[in-house]
């Protein structure tokens, strides 16, 4: 394949990525706080959320933070019609100042159609941080979709 022919797929692919983050005028797509958003037959929603805590754990493992955790709950279900996967890993916080922060928490799952489950995710923020929004994410490559904290 000519090298031009692959710059052009990835200036495609970049495009319809960032497109995929707005509406018809321009807006980001965020949902309001609350609300069930979707992503590649995921559903993904937010059950609460805290900031403080200094220390979390789970099960024998123990995370110190280094400033302070925002910890996310938040409720998976497959509304596809064949099993879907998402990691931990790719979900994303985002502050008042537009800074992004990944979890301290990894960890691949699969669902089965119409299968929930509750998870939580803690992200280690610089003490005093504003959490804005969640981008949650059904995998490495997904554009995600986008809920308000607030």
């Amino acid at each position: 394949m000519p090298r031009w022919a692959v710059v052009l797929i990835f200036v495609v692919v970049g495009l319809i990525c960032i497109g995929s983050l707005f509406d018809a005028n321009g807006n980001s797509k965020t949902a309001a706080a609350g609300s069930a958003v979707h992503d590649d037959g995921i559903r993904f929603e937010v059950i609460s959320w805290g900031q403080g805590a200094t220390e979390t754990r789970d099960g024998l493992l123990f995370d110190e933070a280094q400033g302070e955790f925002v910890i996310v709950k938040f409720t998976v279900t497959n509304v596809a019609k064949e099993p879907k996967s998402y990691s931990l890993s790719s979900q994303r916080l985002i502050d008042g100042e537009g800074r992004e922060f990944e979890p301290i928490s990894s960890g691949h799952t699969s669902l089965n159609p119409g299968f929930s489950e509750e998870e939580s995710i803690a992200f280690d923020v610089p003490k005093g941080t504003t959490p804005k929004l969640v981008i949650f994410k059904s995998g490495f490559f997904s554009s995600g979709a986008r809920v308000n904290l607030d």
